[in-house]
C-alpha cells in the first residue's frame, strides 16, 4: 500500500479504504500496512474495520465532492477523502447516501414574507417540504452566496436551506430577498 499522508493527515484512496453498509450505518474497511499508517498519524491509531463512520465536508458549499473528512464514532479523524470521484460507483453511492443524510436541506421555492422582531428575521417560505418559517438571528451572516445565482440559508438551529437559483424565484420573492443579499 502506498499511503498518501501529509503532516499527520491520512488521505483515503480506493487502494486504502472501502466503504460498507453496517446495518443502518456507513462502515469502513482499511487495507494495507496499518502499522505504517499509524506511524504517519499524529492522533489516534487506525483500525482495520469500523462499524460506523461519520462524514463531514471541509468545504460544504464550494467543494462538496472533495475534502471529505472520515471520522470514527468519537469524532476522531480516520482520514480525508481528497476527491470522491476516484472511488468505485458502489463506494461513491454509499458516500453520497451518507452525505445526503447528514447534509439534508430543504429547497426554497418562494418567499411569502419576511418579518423582523426582537433582532430576528423570520422568513415565511414555501419549500419542497411545504410551508415553513425560518428564524434567522443575523440575516447577513445567515445568507451565504454560492456562486452567482444560488444561496444557502442557515437558521438559528444550524438547519440548512437552499435556493438553487435566485433568478428562478418569482419577482415578489426576489424583491423580499434582495434587501438582504
Amino acid at each position: 500500500m502506498d499511503t498518501k499522508y501529509n503532516n499527520g493527515v491520512v488521505f483515503l484512496t480506493p487502494e486504502t479504504a472501502s466503504f460498507v453498509k453496517c446495518g443502518d450505518f456507513l462502515g469502513l474497511d482499511l487495507a494495507g500496512d496499518l502499522e505504517k499508517l499509524n506511524e504517519s498519524a499524529l492522533d489516534v491509531p487506525r483500525l482495520a474495520h469500523y462499524d460506523r463512520v461519520r462524514l463531514r465536508r471541509a468545504f460544504p458549499f464550494s467543494l462538496g465532492d472533495k475534502y471529505i473528512s472520515v471520522l470514527d464514532n468519537d469524532m476522531n479523524e480516520i482520514g480525508l477523502i481528497e476527491d470522491m470521484s476516484v472511488f468505485s460507483d458502489a463506494d461513491r453511492s454509499l458516500i453520497n447516501e451518507e452525505l445526503e443524510r447528514v447534509y439534508y436541506s430543504m429547497r426554497i421555492l418562494s418567499i411569502k414574507s419576511v418579518k423582523e422582531r426582537l433582532g430576528y428575521a423570520f422568513f415565511a417560505v414555501t419549500s419542497d417540504a411545504g410551508d415553513i418559517e425560518i428564524p434567522l438571528r443575523d440575516v447577513y451572516r445567515s445568507l451565504i452566496r454560492i456562486g452567482e445565482d444560488s444561496l444557502a440559508i442557515v437558521d438559528t438551529d444550524g438547519n440548512r436551506y437552499y435556493i438553487d437559483s435566485i433568478k428562478a424565484l418569482d419577482k415578489n420573492s426576489q424583491k423580499k430577498l434582495e434587501l438582504y443579499i
